[in-house]
């Protein structure tokens, strides 16, 4: 029996891990990784465990600093993939296991809130969400995406202890929330919780409340200590975040007031399938079950709106300025994707099925297909499109030939002992700072900056401090 839905699991998430596979494989192929954001400050994190495992400190950046004031796992994962691939190589390795974990995640959690013939498109849709590859491929947000994939599969875990109370799901979920702190603890904080919450009240028909309370009750109380070891670091780090002048991001302006901003953090994420939300809210009201489900969702997309609403503000309080919010928006897309799937599910009859409740319409066999050939094909465009966005904005730098960084890294470890910087090489920067053992004064990990000429300043890093606005005034005396 349990064989058996097994196959029946594996044959309806086949064409999403080929999906998954084929477009991450391609994108990966193509490089864009290397024009994110953020991809080699955690390629950088990943070097340290390579270089030394058991070492707390990382002498590089900063005048050095703590590395468990992040959270590991991802890092580690990193380090251990590239001993067999190379440093770098393993980031795009890193990116393909995470998409194939997170569409597997999509589809295990859909069960908690859809009914089981909708389910394989959920696969489909987060497979080739413009979002995934956006976060992946345009920002490198590798352990956001990674901690949200494990996050996914706890949540499942946790649907599975609920229905079953079995001790096999109570530790697996145990451990995959512990997993997913330990890849990034902002998942915990809030994707997590909140989605629990919305797995609660969707059984508040079939199950007793109060029972449901005490599980979930037993699992916090079970989980928390496992879960906080690793977080200890960060918690200290608090106090270093909220001393530091802001540094300014786009998503905590109002992202509509500004095209490029708009793009980046709204209509890269959602693409087209934004449009469709009207039929997310009328199927919530026809499915009871999907209401809390859509709380969820509609909370992370307004919350991932940042700026442009008071509510960040309102529940972070002083902290909402030391966060970044496509994060949230991110969230919210791979929750509206269980409302898509109902609605390749029901392609042709959305109208009479869920607008004029009518209970069954007759199916469309010929429209459905077309409609669904549609749909996936543009999201495919959309995918490809979103994790070149970096690139096509010309937000990137311009790549310098890796025989030049070589040769800076050769002449840099001819004195070690001393100090360097670096103008206008943006991530390139970070690339010079694997193949070089020389110290620089600059960084990529924002929280590490305890100099108070950095910390003061509101300036990210000192190799683009002309683009901040107190980036070229002499600090005060």
């Amino acid at each position: 029996m349990a064989r058996g839905k097994l196959i029946t699991n594996l044959k309806k998430l086949a064409p999403a891990a080929i999906l998954s596979l084929s477009l991450n494989g391609l994108m990966a192929l193509i490089g864009t990784y290397k024009y994110s954001y953020d991809a080699y400050t955690h390629i950088f994190f990943a070097d340290h465990y390579r270089r030394n495992w058991f070492s707390l400190w990382e002498p590089r950046w900063y005048r050095g600093f703590l590395i468990t004031t992040y959270p590991p796992l991802t890092h580690q994962l990193l380090a251990l993939i590239s001993f067999a691939v190379g440093i770098e190589t393993s980031f795009p390795v890193m990116i393909l296991i995470t998409g194939l974990l997170l569409a597997i995640g999509a589809y295990r959690l859909s069960g908690a809130f859809i009914d089981d013939k909708y389910r394989k498109y959920v696969a489909l849709i987060v497979a080739s969400y413009p979002s995934v590859g956006l976060m992946l491929h345009s920002y490198g947000q590798l352990p956001t995406v990674f901690s949200t994939a494990l996050g996914t599969l706890a949540l499942a875990s946790y649907n599975d202890y609920l229905e079953t109370s079995s001790r096999k799901d109570l530790i697996l979920t145990m451990l995959l929330t512990s997993l997913t702190a330990y890849s990034h603890q902002l998942t915990v904080y809030f994707y997590v919780p909140f989605v629990a919450l919305a797995i609660m009240l969707s059984k508040y028909e079939r199950k007793n409340i109060k029972e449901l309370f005490k599980k979930t009750v037993k699992l916090a109380l079970l989980t928390l200590p496992v879960m906080l070891i690793p977080l200890i670091p960060y918690f200290a780090s608090f106090r270093l975040l909220t001393s530091q002048e802001i540094i300014p991001h786009g998503s905590r302006e109002n992202i509509f007031g500004n095209f490029i901003f708009s793009i980046m953090f709204f209509w890269g994420l959602y693409s087209f399938t934004i449009t469709f939300l009207p039929n997310a809210i009328v199927i919530a009201f026809r499915e009871r079950r999907t209401r809390p489900l859509l709380a969820a969702m509609l909370f992370f997309m307004i919350l991932g709106l940042g700026g442009t609403t008071p509510l960040p503000k309102i529940i972070l309080g002083k902290y909402w300025e030391i966060l970044t919010y496509e994060r949230f928006t991110f969230i919210a897309t791979i929750l509206y994707s269980f409302f898509l799937a109902i609605m390749l599910g029901d392609a042709g009859n959305i109208i009479d099925k869920y607008y004029l409740g009518i209970e069954n319409p007759k199916p469309k066999p010929r429209v459905k297909r077309v409609i669904i050939t549609a749909f996936m094909a543009a999201m495919v465009i959309s995918y490809i499109l979103a994790s070149g966005t970096i690139s096509s904005l010309k937000l990137h730098p311009r790549l310098a030939f890796d025989n030049a960084l070589e040769d800076i890294a050769k002449f840099l470890d001819k004195d070690p002992e001393y100090y360097y910087i670096t103008l206008e090489l943006k991530s390139q920067r970070i690339r010079l700072n694997l193949l070089t053992s020389a110290p620089t004064l600059d960084g990529g990990y924002n929280s590490a900056r305890q100099d108070p000429l950095l910390a003061e300043s509101g300036v990210e890093n000192i190799d683009a401090s002309k683009h901040f606005p107190n980036g070229t005034k002499l600090p005060k005396t």
